[in-house]
């Protein structure tokens, strides 16, 4: 009688090649979608846990989609572990702490990013959050910058005007104004003007600005609004 067999070595399971999930994801990502490219690079890490670029790709989601702040934090620790430094960490970790409410630390690693690599959009974000904290000089000199690189961006000229009116630079800032009146042609901009030229006492031009605004208003907008009680 022959010996009874033993039980069969479990067989182990395949190892995953990264590579693949890695495609996957960039495709899913390209399309627009973000669960599935998640769900593929979390495979990719898994199976080689070296991949820096995945970690970032990972986190990038994350912080798009929101609500995943540990696991975003966790992702980005284990990045600056494997490979420490590089803009594109920097902005992720300014960009974490931001959604976290960390806004004086964001604006440091903001900074830090853009020591190492200069990128218009970000310095624009972070002029805007130097803004927030009151940190006038600070917000104005990136802003400035922004403005030099792109003279074009309403919203470095719209927070610049702030500024300058906190300031006391009232010229610097009707300036601003008037450029962002020229650039967006619109009711709502010509309307900010004339504000502004009222509180500085400049009546008839704050008049004429409001005459602009209303030339401009939609026609239904200026069909509904109420009429001006007549003169007796």
């Amino acid at each position: 009688m022959g010996c009874a067999s033993g039980p069969r070595p479990r067989a182990e399971p395949a190892a995953i090649d990264p590579a693949p999930e890695l495609r996957l994801a960039a495709a899913a990502r390209e399309a627009g979608r973000l669960d599935v490219a998640r769900d593929h690079l979390e495979r990719a890490i898994d199976a080689d846990a070296t991949l820096v670029d995945a970690r970032l790709d990972l986190a990038e989601i994350l912080l798009a989609q929101g609500g995943a702040l540990d696991r975003a934090a966790s992702v980005l620790r284990e990045a600056w572990r494997l490979r420490p430094g590089g803009a594109r960490l920097a902005r992720l970790r300014g960009s974490l702490r931001e959604q976290s409410g960390d806004l004086a630390g964001a604006v440091d690693a903001y900074g830090s990013a853009l020591e190492l690599e200069p990128d218009t959009e970000l310095r624009l974000r972070r002029g805007l959050l130097l803004a927030r904290l009151s940190r006038r000089p600070e917000a104005v000199a990136e802003l400035e910058r922004v403005r030099a690189e792109r003279p074009g961006d309403r919203n470095a000229r719209s927070a610049l005007a702030d500024l300058y009116e906190v300031g006391g630079q009232l010229s610097a800032a009707e300036g601003e104004l008037m450029t962002l009146a020229d650039l967006a042609r619109d009711a709502a901009a010509y309307g900010r003007l004339a504000r502004f030229l009222g509180r500085c006492g400049a009546l008839d031009r704050a008049r004429a600005a409001e005459r602009r605004a209303t030339e401009l208003e939609p026609r239904t907008a200026r069909a509904l609004r109420p009429l001006l009680p007549p003169r007796r």
